[in-house]
């Protein structure tokens, strides 16, 4: 596996790769079955209790310089085997005793090669039940008094001395793990304290960047909104020049070119020059013209709005008398220059 833990050993200071596992793994070094010590327990328990309570007996039974302890259950829990052994004390990573650290069994009795000399097993249902050690492959003699020790009460026939075989190193361990001595040591007090400093300025680092970015986001949308408010500004001012534009167009557009007026008045002080008449007042508003005239009263009005209709420029015509004697003319101005042009109107 990519991250499958290298098995080192230790040769005079020297460590040394055991399996072609990924340099990229966490580091695990064995330490050789010759420098651990080995024995089976029972458990009083099956909780939590029952095992701190074989970690400190196995404290208190451990050879003075045996540092690590590494206690594994069987599958019931009633039953432990106990390994106690020297790690460096210039290495802090993980440690695991060869016996472990090598392939199991499921059921049976074995010899196995270790880094240094050889170890008889004893497996009942992948349990290391029994362990011994010596320096070269054991006689009969060794071997039977191994096995009367491991099957103590268990009849006259012990199993044979088997050939020695050499097992693989295993390749199922954890990618991460931690011994108990290793998580003592994490979690001592002042590994918590920096630990905890660390991950506070972790996110107070995090948290001030967060900061820091939102505020320069902010700042860009106060110039976009500052930005884009002066550009309404000058649409709006656009605008309202454009309405008042728009204003006075309608304004020269009511009171239609600027010569209609004086075609008009052209015309009909042509018409009403034969008259003895004055004009008082003309009004224009909305394209209605009005004049007042005083003079004759006696002007025969349908005559006066034909010759006046006459006009190009003027329709709707109208002719009244006011109580006053004011003749009124009201017409319409239209705004046709053309027409009133090809019509040859004086």
């Amino acid at each position: 596996m990519l991250f499958s833990p290298r098995l080192i050993a230790l040769s005079n200071g020297t460590a040394r790769s055991l399996d072609g596992a990924s340099a990229k793994g966490q580091r695990l070094l064995v330490i050789p079955r010759a420098q651990c010590s080995f024995r089976s327990i029972m458990l009083k328990g099956k909780g939590r209790s029952a095992l701190q309570a074989a970690y400190l007996r196995a404290g208190k039974e451990a050879l003075p310089r045996e540092n690590k302890i590494r206690i594994v259950k069987n599958r019931h829990g009633s039953n432990a085997g106990v390994w106690c052994y020297v790690a460096p004390s210039d290495y802090t990573g993980r440690t695991l005793p060869e016996s472990l650290a090598r392939e199991g069994c499921k059921e049976g009795v074995r010899l196995v090669q270790c880094l240094d000399g050889v170890e008889g097993q004893v497996w009942n249902e992948g349990f290391l039940s029994a362990s011994r050690w010596w320096p070269k492959e054991p006689g009969q003699r060794q071997w039977q008094a191994f096995m009367r020790v491991a099957f103590l009460g268990e009849g006259d026939e012990l199993p044979p001395q088997p050939a020695v075989i050499t097992v693989p190193f295993r390749r199922n361990l954890p990618v991460l793990a931690f011994d108990r001595d290793r998580l003592a040591h994490l979690a001592s007090p002042m590994n918590v304290v920096v630990g905890g400093a660390l991950v506070f300025a972790v996110i107070n680092f995090y948290q001030g960047a967060q900061y820091a970015r939102h505020t320069v986001r902010t700042a860009q949308l106060d110039d976009k909104i500052a930005a884009l408010s002066q550009s309404s500004a000058l649409i709006l001012s656009d605008r309202r020049k454009a309405l008042a534009n728009m204003a006075a167009a309608r304004q020269f557009d009511v009171l239609g070119d600027k010569n209609g007026i004086m075609y008009g008045l052209d015309g009909l002080a042509h018409v009403v020059a034969q008259y003895d008449v004055v004009i008082r007042s003309a009004n224009l508003q909305s394209g209605n013209l009005e004049i007042l005239l005083f003079g004759q009263p006696d002007i025969s009005g349908p005559s006066l709005v034909a010759s006046l209709e006459s006009i190009a420029v003027l329709s709707d015509v109208s002719v009244t008398l006011n109580a006053r004697n004011v003749l009124v003319i009201r017409a319409k101005l239209q705004q046709d220059i053309k027409a009133y042009q090809i019509a040859g109107q004086p």
